[in-house]
């Protein structure tokens, strides 16, 4: 069947680069993965809430003797691990590499659980576990096989991978529509970048792709109707995407995209949605609460209490800085979205990165299935909802600025992954329609020349 076609297609193709990437990746070279695998070895020994102590604790090069930490009491081998997998810290630098035999030298280390240090990871320390899940099943699996840190890694990755390339795979296969266009968003070279690490946006970006996809199904598909396990499976994806990453809450929202006459009587339609975003709401505050007594500055001065006074006392200020901020910095986050390796040191090529921005608009503009669209009014809405998911975002980055700061720093492309197919949604027009095999051929070409420019840009950074 052609429908199937995008989905075979994506977990072909997203499959092989992926597993490239995962391979070809040195350790710890994507954004903070290494604090993601603390958290993640943290969560496979079924500790879910970091710890906070004043005293000694290690960090990423170096020991601290009197300092406030948020952490755990991790294998030593860990923090060697990441300290040694590569003689020269390769962060930033873009003219350092990874010499492939001082990681396969740490093949053999042994794990040593019982040897511990307090090791520092205050950002992902104050994650909820429910993004880890996917990388702590992996690392569980290799430390009952008594495995090295190094493998417990690449283990960690793989089983990361694999829930994101099954979670994408069936947001494409229920999607009424733009199913190439959703194709090429999650096969996007930064969006398979993270899903091939130990990132905590795999889960994040899988689980809001199904959500929205799934909504779209339910909205768009006059013979879709509610049963009970559907229903359930909507809050289920609700409350995992409120508990993954609080910014992408009101996507939630969405539920009410759906017709009011796929659950009846109205008032129980009401009171469904109604009860799964409040269930959303109470575990972001059920987690708020677990985390709020070890809260530990991730920048000394740093004060979230004190900006959020700040921000309702100047609102329209705020607002300024926060349009200011995205009018500097919009190519920069178009950029990161498609695609900036490693610790934001490893681009992509921007003539690639325009032809990427070229075709995902040209896919979101075209159709192959005309009957199947959204009305003006649904389009407001889909629009309201992303605006208000990005004003979410923005704000909460503001939180870990300095107080009244001029611009918002911490903003990075990615954290727009979650949110293309809204932009999608809102560019669909049902005049310009194109065969769905010239999509397909384009899709697949395109998909097949991104990875390879990805895998290029790997090998051009960390080993040529």
């Amino acid at each position: 069947m052609k429908g199937d076609r995008p989905v075979r297609a994506f977990l072909w193709i997203a499959g092989l680069f992926g597993a490239i990437l995962l391979l070809l990746t040195p350790p710890f070279q994507v954004a903070d993965e290494y604090v993601h695998f603390y958290r993640a070895f943290q969560v496979s020994e079924g500790n879910l809430i970091a710890e906070r102590q004043t005293g000694a604790c290690s960090g990423y090069s170096k020991d601290f003797t009197n300092i406030l930490c948020l952490g755990g009491e991790l294998p030593e081998s860990l923090l060697e691990t990441a300290r040694t997998v590569s003689s020269t810290d390769l962060r930033f630098e873009s003219d350092r590499k990874q010499d492939p035999q001082e990681a396969i030298a740490l093949l053999d280390l042994p794990l040593v659980p019982q040897e511990r240090v307090f090791v520092k990871f205050n950002t992902t320390g104050l994650h909820s576990p429910v993004p880890y899940l996917p990388q702590a099943i992996g690392i569980a699996i290799g430390r009952v096989l008594h495995l090295s840190p190094l493998i417990l890694m690449y283990l960690g990755r793989t089983t990361n991978f694999a829930v994101w390339l099954l979670l994408c795979g069936a947001a494409i296969a229920v999607v009424p529509m733009q199913k190439w266009l959703w194709f090429l968003l999650a096969i996007a070279p930064m969006s398979l970048f993270q899903a091939a690490s130990l990132s905590a946006d795999a889960l994040t970006n899988g689980i809001a792709f199904l959500l929205i996809g799934l909504i779209l199904h339910y909205a768009c598909d006059r013979d879709a109707y509610l049963r009970a396990t559907d229903i359930a499976l909507l809050a289920i994806l609700s409350v995992t995407l409120a508990l993954c990453k609080l910014a992408y809450f009101p996507i939630v929202f969405l539920l009410f995209l759906i017709p009011t006459d796929k659950i009846r009587p109205p008032k129980r339609y009401y009171l469904t949605f109604g009860a799964i975003a409040f269930l959303s709401c109470f575990a972001i505050w059920l987690w708020s609460q677990a985390v709020s007594q070890i809260y530990v500055p991730i920048l000394p001065g740093h004060d979230p209490n004190a900006q959020i006074e700040w921000m309702r006392s100047h609102p329209f200020e705020f607002i300024k800085i926060a349009l200011q901020t995205y009018n500097e910095f919009i190519w920069q986050y178009l950029h990161e979205w498609v695609g900036v390796f490693g610790w934001l040191d490893a681009p992509l090529p921007v003539a690639y990165v325009v032809t990427y921005l070229a075709i995902a608009l040209f896919f979101a503009v075209s159709s192959f299935r005309p009957h199947v669209y959204l009305s003006s009014q649904q389009k407001l809405f889909v629009g309201a909802i992303a605006f208000l998911t990005v004003g979410v975002l923005t704000s909460l980055a503001y939180l870990w600025n300095d107080v009244g700061a001029v611009r918002i720093a911490g903003i990075q492309g990615r954290y727009f992954i979650p949110i293309a197919p809204l932009i999608g949604m809102l560019l669909y027009q049902r005049r310009l329609q194109i065969g769905f095999d010239v999509l397909s051929r384009i899709a697949r070409f395109y998909a097949i020349f991104s990875g390879t420019v990805a895998i290029a840009t790997i090998v051009r950074r960390y080993y040529i």
